[in-house]
């Protein structure tokens, strides 16, 4: 097993559910990708920001690349704001995949 932090993309990231998923991955040591359309990177070096319409199938596609450029690697994906989006064929990634619901890893 990897010492590796695991990574979580986190769509809706910049208000209410998304945003509480973000600090809830984070107080469990995950490195997060955040997006929504509004969002701003803020200071924690754990949390890269990407704005975008995540229902753009570039915005997608640009999130995953961030997030494997930046940390190497995607666990969990959890998307928040209703869209229909799925990763891009051939991410690398491992762990939960897809999910739109708070899985059983995570309660909050």
């Amino acid at each position: 097993m990897s010492n590796q932090q695991k990574v979580a993309i986190i769509t809706g990231a910049s208000q209410g559910i998304g945003a509480g998923l973000v600090r809830a991955y984070r107080e469990r040591n995950y490195r997060v990708v955040a997006t929504s359309r509004s969002i701003k990177q803020g200071s924690d070096d754990g949390v890269h920001a990407v704005a975008g319409d995540i229902s753009n199938s570039e915005t997608a596609e640009r999130v995953v690349r961030e997030a494997i450029q930046r940390f190497g690697r995607i666990d969990v994906n959890r998307h928040r704001n209703g869209t229909p989006y799925r990763l891009p064929k051939g991410t690398p990634a491992s762990g939960c995949i897809g999910s739109a619901r708070v899985g059983p890893e995570l309660s909050i």
